[in-house]
């Protein structure tokens, strides 16, 4: 009986472990740091956040380091002067 009982256990504790993380992570929010202005980095980091905010976790990109070069001309523009980046 005693074998049953812990075979049972067993089974409800590695369901837990297993069936928890993917539960809890549904709609969890998505924060990508962007430190790099090269291509292929930024466009895969941009692809992958655009496939988990259409799955609909929420999404902030911050930009910061090189990343600042990949924003729009037009927005570099608004920021302070403090928040600018130095491309020198």
């Amino acid at each position: 009986m005693k074998f049953i009982q812990r075979a049972f256990l067993s089974l409800f504790l590695s369901m837990g472990a297993v069936c928890a993380p993917a539960m809890a992570a549904d709609a969890a929010p998505l924060f990508i740091n962007l430190s790099t202005d090269d291509p292929q980095r930024a466009g895969a980091a941009f692809n992958f956040g655009q496939h988990q905010h259409e799955g609909g976790h929420p999404l902030t990109i911050f930009l910061s380091d090189r990343g600042v070069l990949l924003a729009p001309e037009r927005r570099l523009k608004k920021a302070p002067r403090s928040s600018r980046c130095s491309t020198n």
